[in-house]
């Protein structure tokens, strides 16, 4: 029989991912009143509305859900077959999963994602961003 088994680490690092992003969007929001706010020399915060993520026949936002839905699916049945097995690669997973998350639910909200952190030589990003790259490079590298 085939069964799921949703590690904890996988559940905890989505969850944190989602709502550290959800939270620091908010903040943006409410905080910046689309200003930027100079942090250092090197970087700012400047909130900015991505470009629009749609494909033909407006079938943007159920794509990014199915592919979201895909992703999701693989990485609670990985385990199963001994891939991304050991609990930092479950962590990373989870990560990428919550950055994925978050960026879906601005595209559903919004019809695109809201960046923020401008580092200046690099293009604008956001927490979920930020926690899909670094997800998957810990995922892979601990396999």
């Amino acid at each position: 029989m085939f069964h799921i088994d949703l590690s904890p680490f996988l559940v905890s690092a989505t969850a944190a991912a989602l709502l550290a992003d959800r939270a620091s969007k908010a903040m943006v929001l409410s905080r910046v009143d689309g200003g930027v706010r100079s942090i250092g020399r090197f970087a700012a915060i400047r909130p900015t509305l991505g470009r629009p993520f749609n494909t033909r026949f407006g079938a943007g936002p159920i794509l990014l859900c199915v592919l979201w839905l895909a992703v999701a699916a693989l990485a609670a049945i990985a385990p199963t077959f001994g891939w991304f097995e050991r609990p930092v690669a479950q962590a990373g997973l989870g990560a990428a999963l919550g950055g994925a998350a978050g960026n879906l639910l601005d595209v559903i909200r919004r019809g695109r994602v809201l960046d923020f952190i401008d580092l200046r030589v690099w293009p604008a990003f956001n927490l979920a961003d930020a926690a899909i790259v670094t997800g998957v490079v810990v995922a892979l590298a601990s396999r």
